[in-house]
């Protein structure tokens, strides 16, 4: 660290990496890309220094606040680290480090569930967290009702670091929870959710096929789960999937012969078949739900 350096937001200093403590608090838990960040930065250069603050640990130089993808790159690449100093301490450490990461995409819902429940442990009220996020009460709430999960789908929750990355087909396989469908098992005891889980991985589930489910299971039950949509709501739910049906469709009625010939080359007769068939029903279905809406 160089001698007699002033805290400033504006001075950009080289620093190594090694030399700099992760911040104990960071909410990200789970790194993605960094090889290929590294590998950025070793050919265009760091654009975007790091964030970070004087250390009361006297085996570095500073504490992080935000960038930690950035430093774990220029770890692995052996590079120095751009760095920015600025006099955070205490909770504003965290604050910083929140509204610096969750501004971004790619945590997964636990690493967002944590945030959020440490937020609300040091007695920010909704509002303030959603803000701090960026986001909506409603999308706060969401993520603090994780925290009446089991612990084991808890874990189902959380993206696998870069070498543990699975493909969809083998999170499906291996009955990997959705956001979605773990919000619906929340009002449920931990031993049902784990038995439902468990029915989830048996029957190879769709998300689709596994939110079905649930809702059944709670009518049985006679449990509330979701979001109570009044009437409204429901139709403009129906009009919003109809028109992103026509969407979609529209896509590909409207592509050049050019572009569309080599997706069906690309399947088997049986899959062209198939599609055909579920083509046909869902024409069937909107027909019905046409009727169902007519005046």
């Amino acid at each position: 660290m160089e001698e007699g350096r002033v805290l400033t937001t504006t001075a950009v200093h080289n620093l190594d990496p090694a030399r700099v403590k992760p911040f104990a608090g960071q909410p990200r838990k789970r790194f993605r890309g960094i090889a290929k960040l590294a590998e950025s930065i070793r050919l265009v250069g760091q654009v975007t220094p790091i964030i970070v603050t004087d250390s009361a640990d006297p085996g570095f130089d500073a504490e992080l606040i935000d960038g930690e993808r950035r430093l774990r790159a220029c770890l692995e690449g052996g590079m120095k680290i751009k760095a920015v100093f600025e006099d955070v301490d205490g909770e504003d450490r965290y604050l910083r480090s929140v509204a610096a990461n969750f501004c971004r995409q790619g945590h997964d819902p636990i690493e967002i569930m944590d945030a959020v429940a440490t937020l609300e442990r040091a007695g920010r009220t909704r509002a303030e967290i959603a803000g701090i996020f960026g986001t909506t009460v409603s999308w706060v709430c969401q993520y603090s009702r994780l925290t009446a999960l089991a612990p084991e789908l808890i874990e189902e929750l959380k993206r696998p670091d870069e070498k543990d990355r699975q493909s969809k087909g083998e999170r499906r396989a291996g009955g990997k929870l959705s956001l979605s469908v773990a919000l619906l098992l929340v009002p449920f005891p931990h031993d049902v959710q784990r038995k439902m889980l468990g029915r989830i991985r048996k029957g190879n589930f769709s998300m689709a096929e596994s939110r079905t489910f649930v809702k059944r299971f709670a009518i049985g039950a006679k449990i509330q789960v979701g979001k109570k949509q009044s009437d409204i709501s429901k139709f403009r739910t129906v009009a919003m999937a109809v028109d992103n049906c026509r969407h979609v469709v529209d896509r590909y009625v409207n592509m050049p012969g050019a572009k569309i010939q080599p997706l069906v080359a690309s399947a088997t007769c049986g899959e062209r078949k198939i599609l055909a068939a579920s083509l046909e029903s869902l024409c069937e279905s909107l027909l019905m739900l046409g009727d169902a809406l007519a005046p």
